[in-house]
């Protein structure tokens, strides 16, 4: 797994973390805390929260903030107990400075005015630099209220919201919270039948976007992404495994174990994916809760629900906008890491709509072990044509293929321009751009936090665009352009096409993390002939950076880069 540097190793829940989980159960327990505990709170925390002058230690302040709200407290927000501070004393010392600087929490089901606490004790706090929150089970709501608590004084850089994928929240919170509460049959099947439509959206486009992978051919050219749809992808599926009777195997009546099996073998869908899809499937808002599910029902289901969303405007979706209001241009932080969040298309493309207009501060976003595919890859890439801060990005273990990967590369390192019509106007407007970044930059002062630390800002960057002449006296271009990404991770991917990877090392800068992906292989074989060892810059006509018509014998013949393209070297491909 992918690491955010320099960040621990990434490890799911357990019992073997800081602060230890096992002691925090018994402690929780001891202290009579439970999910529900804070339920005599119905909204908002009483008047003294907004008016509370903390001291700058957040445990101290949130333990003083939640007493004076009457909020019951979890323990893994209270400063330690002596016993507890001298048995993490070895780990605390090698993962964190300070028991102040990082808070992590694992494994708990957290509620409203625990959030809404920890909201006002990170406003006020000087001290608190790392917050995690790994399994918690935030909801949007509970998203947007840490969001408000990053303000501009905020000390924390560094937020982790790894396995907390959200659902669909109701457009009045607080008919949500009564629903939830005291909600008839009714009211909650309607609630449920929403969730319901949106999670079988969501696997529907999964389950298209693997066989769209599937059908990626290697060595195909052009940017073109590859869509099979639903019904295509099941009747292929079905075809494969009775090649004489597809509609027998789709309308077969099959109870929940046989069903895994079979989506996990057909569909190449994860047993838990396989077995949520047969539960919904299963309730009485598609099928007869009689335990037995055809096949054809997923796809029958999937298109009510996709009809029932028609016409919505994705861009308004409340799941991404939870998830991207914490990068947005007014956020304070440094290293966003949403792992493992259920984090699709729609989600994606939000992701490439906020990082188009970044926060300054921006410089590492972390999505491993989500399902972005190709489409969402195209929306992150056209970000970097705007975006000069972001130095990493994670996204391991998703859905990207070799033409996602050609987006994800489109806006990054050096092109080269052969016709002056395309060449001129993006020299003037380099040259308007200067002129404003001149402007902007007479009387900067750096940002700093409530500690006085001062924040990471890129600056502004300008891209370059020089003219040179080949050896027969032809005019071309270099048109350098992002170059601040210096890694970018894309292991566990169905990328396949070695060649058209090989087309666009020489032009990036940083390292283009590929292990286990399919290609592994062919790439080394190609780093194994000694293209990888050799100096492989400056384009001899190819169009590489846009497609994957160059070959690795052209790769190796190009001379150096020149002008500011001389810095470029290439991506450093890393395979094992």
């Amino acid at each position: 797994k992918s690491r955010l540097p320099p960040s621990p190793p990434c490890r799911p829940p357990s019992f073997l973390g800081a602060p230890n989980l096992f002691r925090e159960c018994l402690c929780a327990m001891a202290s009579g805390w439970s999910y529900g505990v804070n339920s005599h709170i119905k909204d908002e925390l009483p008047d003294e929260a907004k008016a509370f002058k903390g001291s700058g230690s957040f445990r101290a302040d949130f333990a003083a903030l939640a007493k004076q709200c009457r909020v019951v407290a979890h323990t893994a927000f209270l400063p330690m107990r002596p016993a507890a501070a001298a048995a993490d004393a070895v780990e605390a010392e090698a993962e964190s400075p300070a028991e102040d600087a990082q808070l992590s929490a694992q494994s708990i089901m957290l509620d409203r005015p625990t959030v809404q606490v920890l909201r006002h004790a990170m406003s006020a706090t000087t001290s608190l630099k790392v917050l995690r929150l790994s399994s918690c089970r935030l909801d949007a709501e509970m998203l947007r209220l840490l969001r408000l608590g990053l303000s501009e004084t905020c000390t924390v850089a560094r937020l982790q919201l790894d396995w907390n994928p959200l659902q669909v929240p109701h457009e009045n919170p607080s008919e949500a919270r009564r629903i939830a509460a005291e909600g008839s049959t009714e009211e909650r099947a309607a609630v449920a039948k929403r969730q319901h439509e949106r999670r079988l959206r969501e696997i529907a486009e999964r389950t298209e976007a693997r066989a769209s992978a599937a059908a990626v051919a290697p060595s195909t050219s052009g940017e073109a992404v590859v869509n099979v749809e639903l019904g295509a992808a099941l009747l292929a599926a079905a075809e494969a495994e009775d090649p004489g009777a597809p509609g027998k195997v789709l309308d077969k009546q099959r109870d929940r174990s046989v069903w895994s099996e079979l989506c996990n073998r057909m569909l190449r869908m994860p047993l838990e994916e396989a077995e949520e899809l047969f539960e919904i499937l299963n309730s009485t808002g598609f099928g007869k809760a009689d335990g037995r599910v055809p096949l054809r029902r997923f796809e029958k289901a999937a298109a009510a629900a996709r009809e029932a969303a028609a016409g919505v405007d994705e861009s308004t979706d409340q799941v991404a906008a939870a998830f991207t209001c914490v990068i947005d241009a007014t956020s304070p932080l440094e290293v966003v890491s949403f792992r493992c969040c259920n984090i699709a298309r729609i989600e994606a493309q939000a992701f490439g709509r906020a990082l188009a207009a970044p926060s300054p501060h921006l410089k590492a976003l972390n999505l491993w072990g989500n399902y972005i595919c190709d489409r969402g890859a195209e929306a992150l890439g056209k970000a970097f044509e705007a975006n000069f801060g972001l130095q990493f990005l994670g996204l391991g273990k998703n859905l990207v293929t070799h033409i996602g990967l050609q987006h994800l590369c489109r806006a990054l390192g050096v092109r080269r321009l052969t016709e002056k019509a395309e060449a001129d106007p993006i020299m003037k407007q380099l040259k308007d751009l200067t002129k404003d970044r001149d402007k902007k930059m007479k009387g900067f002062v750096p940002k700093v936090d409530g500690s006085g630390r001062e924040r990471y800002n890129p600056g502004i960057y300008i891209p370059t665009c020089e003219e040179f002449k080949d050896a027969a006296g032809k005019p071309y271009w270099l048109h350098v352009r992002n170059v601040a990404l210096k890694t970018m991770v894309l292991d566990h991917n169905p990328i396949m096409d070695a060649q058209a990877v090989w087309s666009l090392q020489p032009y990036g800068c940083g390292e283009l993390v590929l292990r286990d992906t399919p290609c592994v292989e062919a790439l080394k074989h190609l780093c194994g002939g000694g293209y990888a060892s050799e100096r492989q810059s400056s384009p001899d006509g190819s169009e590489a950076p846009d497609g994957s018509s160059a070959s690795p014998e052209a790769a190796a013949s190009r001379a150096p880069f020149l002008g500011a393209a001389a810095a470029i070297t290439g991506w450093r491909l890393v395979l094992q």
